[in-house]
């Protein structure tokens, strides 16, 4: 496999290496010879199958790009040398996982390699695989329309604090944003915001959290037209339409019964 094979010139360009854990549609590379990590490769299959099932019953399709690569470093400097020498990125952008997309196969094609931060706590080091697999579904998930910035940053991570809820992320990521809602910050800036501007350029960790909290409280709310509206087949309709379609409610108004829910609930 190509794309396995970028994944380990990674790994060598950051003066690390790792075992490899195969499944049928995950390479867990892991910069430890424990033998008890095959069993998070073997959750990590099961969450893409769960997540490419549930994708596929609202009608969008996961393309088959092989096994992709998850690759976990042990060292916080190796993390640092793997994501400059993905894409010369800064590790601190980045708390829990990056996917890169290097051209491999035949004919060549963008192919997502998640790169994974570590942590000394094996659940959140878990739950960070499981945002790095779910935004390597998500690019792999056909969508002619690149979703708004709290959809992408939020998804994966509504995914993965599912997926390993023995992390405590649910709190953790709604941590900063209800300080912020319960001090009558607003949702609808940040819905209606591109990357790098407003919150997103000058508090990214705020712009997260409050992202995830929305995202969140319309997964547990409407789980099948979230999922619907996330990665349903798109037209060429305005955002603002498309939401209120999916939710049957305007934008301003999901921001208004979010933050209102928010200030007397955790």
């Amino acid at each position: 496999n190509a794309t396995i094979e970028a994944a380990r010139a990674l790994l060598t360009r950051a003066g690390a290496s790792a075992t490899l854990h195969e499944t049928a549609h995950v390479a867990l590379l892991v910069e430890s010879g424990d033998s008890a990590l095959a069993k998070d490769a073997a959750s990590l299959e099961r969450f893409y199958r769960d997540w490419r099932e549930e994708f596929e019953r609202i009608g969008a399709t996961v393309a088959d790009q092989g096994r992709i690569p998850v690759v976990v470093v042990s060292e916080r400097d190796h993390w640092r040398l793997l994501v400059q020498a993905a894409f010369r990125g800064d590790a601190a952008q980045h708390p829990d996982a990056v996917v890169v997309y290097p051209l491999s196969g035949d004919p060549p094609a963008m192919r997502p390699i998640a790169l994974v931060c570590p942590d000394s706590d094996p659940n959140r080091q878990r739950f960070n695989a499981a945002v790095g697999l779910a935004r390597a579904v998500l690019h792999l998930t056909n969508s002619p329309v690149r979703g708004p910035a709290w959809l992408n940053e939020a998804l994966p991570r509504v995914m993965a604090a599912r997926a390993v809820p023995g992390a405590g992320m649910d709190g953790a990521l709604r941590k900063r944003g209800l300080i912020a809602v319960r001090s009558k910050v607003s949702f609808t800036a940040l819905m209606t915001s591109r990357y790098g501007e407003g919150v997103w350029a000058s508090d990214p960790e705020l712009a997260q959290s409050m992202s995830y909290m929305f995202a969140r409280w319309l997964f547990d709310n409407a789980p099948d037209q979230f999922v619907r509206y996330a990665k349903g087949p798109r037209t060429s309709e305005a955002e603002a339409a498309r939401f209120q379609r999916h939710f049957s409610m305007t934008i301003d108004v999901a921001c208004a019964r979010a933050a209102k829910w928010f200030q007397i609930n955790d």
